[in-house]
């Protein structure tokens, strides 16, 4: 969501705290206040709207399929 420029916040608990970039976007799922706070920084935070624009340029269909391309013509090499 992120990536297509949508405000995103997640919990800390779950997968997405593995990436780097999601730090200011994750909250404490027990916690209302820091919800509360994440969403307001999500939807006001210039630092945020400039770190979706880096995402999308990292993660976005045309990369994934040409990753995607470059593993199968790899493994390919070795099954040759």
């Amino acid at each position: 969501s992120m990536a297509c420029g949508i405000p995103t916040v997640c919990s800390n608990t779950t997968a997405m705290s593995d990436f780097d970039f999601m730090s200011d976007c994750l909250f404490n799922p027990y916690d209302a206040l820091d919800l509360d706070k994440k969403i307001k920084v999500a939807l006001s935070d210039q630092y945020l709207v400039e770190k979706k624009e880096k995402v999308y340029k990292k993660y976005n269909w045309s990369i994934a399929a040409k990753q995607i391309q470059n593993a199968i013509l790899d493994n390919n090499k070795f099954i040759n």
